[in-house]
């Protein structure tokens, strides 16, 4: 009688320590950027709900007159937490009470109570103390009010300024948790803060747009500035060499000027292109749902500028109009 083989396969436990190996290594490479990913994308959806509830608070008290002026950022914040619930509100001697305790800009540590004044933003001229406040959803800012500020500049919304624009203010995008550092988790609207570093991010630049004025990446890597523009000059005033009463937004003229000085200029539509697709993975702070200045490369008659949320969204401006920066190098 003829026996029944019975053959059974499986794996050796040299195959199945390969395999282990091999999936350990995948995860190494592929979780990280994944991680980084969904933060970026978080971190994107945090601001732009907060940006529209300080939209949205900020228009209601411009509707009523309750927007300007006040003496200082103190009086301020009194009057806009009747129109956005604060959970907390720290004067400047106490900002750690409302912030975290230090944040990151490049490889620097800045003490956040350093931070305490107008001044320590860039904004000499407010001459007033900063306010801290910590939001019931867990984001935490501090916050400087331009004493001088003109409500008639304001509330000029179809102009090119906004209703917020007013406050100069930093963004903790999660609290008090790590890794607070400026270009991740923490946003700057209107604020410069002094270092001892050049703070700029090196991005991949891949783009070709044919986009008004054609233009391409001319090198496979740019330098973004850490944080949107900000200026000093022509502060409440219109113009092509004129800005927004926090600095935020401004003239053509005085867009290339800025960068200029700083060593920068601005992008053109493909390196444009290259801010939009680092500022979605996280490598660059996310552009703001407004107007940038580009620059051409070509005439000066043509002053273009894009949303900083697509590309497609793009179009000619006179130099008077205020739109905000993002400066790049090569």
């Amino acid at each position: 009688m003829c026996g029944v083989q019975d053959d059974k396969f499986g794996f050796t436990l040299a195959e199945v320590l390969i395999t282990l190996g091999i999936i350990g290594v995948v995860a190494v490479l592929v979780i990280p950027g994944m991680i980084k990913n969904y933060r970026a994308k978080a971190y994107n959806t945090h601001y732009k709900v907060f940006e529209r509830k300080l939209e949205e608070a900020t228009k209601q008290m411009a509707i009523q007159d309750k927007l300007a002026p006040y003496a200082d950022t103190n009086l301020f914040v009194n009057a806009f937490s009747k129109y956005m619930k604060l959970s907390k509100v720290c004067n400047s001697d106490n900002l750690s009470g409302c912030f975290s305790k230090t944040i990151k800009i490049g490889d620097e540590n800045v003490d956040v109570s350093d931070l305490s004044k107008s001044k320590n933003f860039g904004k000499e001229d407010y001459n007033t103390g900063n306010v801290a406040v910590h939001l019931p959803d867990g984001l935490t800012a501090i916050l400087s009010y331009n004493p001088k500020c003109d409500i008639n500049d304001i509330t000029t919304i179809n102009k090119g300024t906004d209703s917020a624009s007013c406050i100069s203010y930093i963004l903790d995008l999660n609290g008090y948790a790590k890794p607070n550092t400026i270009g991740q988790d923490i946003v700057t609207i209107g604020v410069e803060i002094k270092t001892n570093k050049n703070d700029w991010e090196k991005i991949p630049c891949k783009f070709k747009s044919s986009w008004g004025n054609p233009s391409q990446c001319t090198k496979s890597e740019i330098y973004s500035d850490i944080a949107d523009s900000v200026t000093n000059e022509g502060l409440g005033i219109s113009g092509s060499m004129g800005a927004s009463s926090n600095g935020a937004l401004m003239g053509w003229d005085l867009a290339n000027k800025t960068c200029n000085d700083k060593g920068m200029r601005l992008p053109n539509h493909a390196e444009f292109n290259s801010l939009l697709q680092a500022a979605s993975e996280g490598l660059i702070p996310p552009l703001q749902s407004d107007e940038y200045w580009l620059g051409t490369g070509g005439s000066d008659t043509y002053k273009h500028n894009c949303r900083g949320e697509r590309l497609d969204y793009c179009g000619s401006q006179g130099t008077s109009s205020h739109r905000r920066v993002r400066c790049i190098a090569y």
